[in-house]
């Protein structure tokens, strides 16, 4: 119930898919497919399971909806049923009849699982970072890095450079070739002060090899490693598997190997980014969506992605960490930070669980891919 409106959420079924693709064109978002929930009968839902629940009016409108992503959270040794709660959105934000059902939303979707983060969200820009703090939601930023490899090309063509000081300096930077000068510079500087080196050579006990699927590889590396966070998604074969699935071409998957054993893997993209090319205009970016395993080795499983990328000819490598020890690993492979838009907001019941999640962040690992992911980005 919100004010002045009577709403039930229900699960999103064949028969409200209409009404479902009605309110997606009245919000614009048109690219918005609607999939029904599959009828699992009161069974527990399978790992990486998506749920979509609607907020549908007296008149059988919808007028809220959202996602949860179930999946299994390892926090202090032990695995907690949790969900990623993702694209909650309400009619609010084009009729401010409906302003108070983004509120109704995230309680709806607290009574389905006490335990649920979203990540990313719009950034603190957006309104469900607004109402997650409206209503007590725990929230910190996941740090966001980069390596520009194309120094030209990243400053000539970022919009935010865009406007006439900026149009100057960069002209400037880039007709005398400063702008890569400065930017390796700046990169070297942050390898070596953080005991790396900006070049990506890796050490000939290193192996890479690209795979179509993670599922063994997780299987082995996730008992072994697990103990070193805090705070993460599990990442086991059934999450890791579900979570980047093989028909998902534009993911590259890399395993890891030292001395001819697993010690972790990545995923990389350069393809199916368009809400984040929406802010890099013509930037060619690639990311690196996820890179885990065992932290001793983070170097290593850091420096394989970003070498597989920039062979990519990408201008850019971008991707948001979380956990001491593969900041330290992004630094030392030249990675500069910036200010993040990426914040990790949890529910009030998750949050307890958590403690201090500030203090809490640098012992988990949290990604791009975790929470809606790879499925949020194109």
């Amino acid at each position: 119930m919100t004010k002045g409106l009577s709403l039930e959420f229900v699960p999103l079924t064949r028969d409200l898919l209409q009404a479902y693709d009605e309110f997606n064109a009245r919000l614009h978002r048109t690219a918005i497919v609607g999939v029904p929930n599959r009828d699992r009968d009161g069974g527990v839902p399978a790992p990486m399971e998506a749920e979509r629940y609607v907020g549908v009016d007296g008149g059988g409108e919808v007028r809220g909806a959202y996602l949860l992503r179930w999946q299994s959270l390892w926090l202090r040794g032990k695995q907690v049923r949790g969900a990623a709660l993702g694209l909650p959105i309400s009619e609010g934000i084009v009729n401010k009849r409906y302003a108070m059902v983004g509120v109704s939303v995230l309680r709806d979707a607290v009574k389905r699982c006490e335990d649920q983060y979203v990540l990313g969200g719009g950034g603190r820009d957006g309104n469900v970072f607004r109402i997650a703090r409206h209503t007590g939601w725990q929230i910190a930023d996941v740090p966001f890095l980069f390596r520009v490899f194309k120094g030209r090309n990243f400053l000539r063509k970022l919009p935010q450079m865009q406007h006439r000081v900026g149009r100057i300096l960069t002209g400037f930077a880039g007709n005398t070739g400063l702008a890569q000068l400065a930017t390796d510079l700046l990169q070297a500087g942050s390898a070596l002060s953080h005991g790396g080196s900006f070049s990506l050579r890796q050490s000939s006990a290193v192996t890479v090899e690209e795979v179509r699927s993670l599922a063994e590889a997780a299987e082995e590396v996730w008992p072994r490693v697990k103990s070193q966070y805090t705070f993460c998604v599990v990442r086991d074969g059934a999450h890791v598997e579900p979570a980047f699935p093989p028909g998902r071409p534009d993911l590259r998957r890399l395993v890891v190997r030292f001395g001819g054993s697993i010690v972790g893997w990545t995923v990389v993209m350069t393809e199916s980014m368009s809400r984040l090319k929406a802010f890099l205009g013509d930037v060619t970016p690639g990311l690196i969506v996820d890179a885990f395993g065992d932290t001793s080795h983070a170097t290593e499983i850091v420096r394989a992605a970003t070498l597989y990328l920039a062979s990519q000819g990408v201008d850019v490598v971008m991707t948001n960490a979380s956990h001491q020890h593969w900041l330290s690993a992004y630094k030392k492979a030249g990675f500069l930070s910036w200010r993040s838009q990426f914040p990790l907001i949890v529910s009030q019941s998750l949050a307890r669980r958590i403690g201090d999640l500030p203090l809490t962040l640098p012992e988990s690992h949290v990604s791009r891919g975790d929470g809606d992911g790879v499925h949020y980005l194109h």
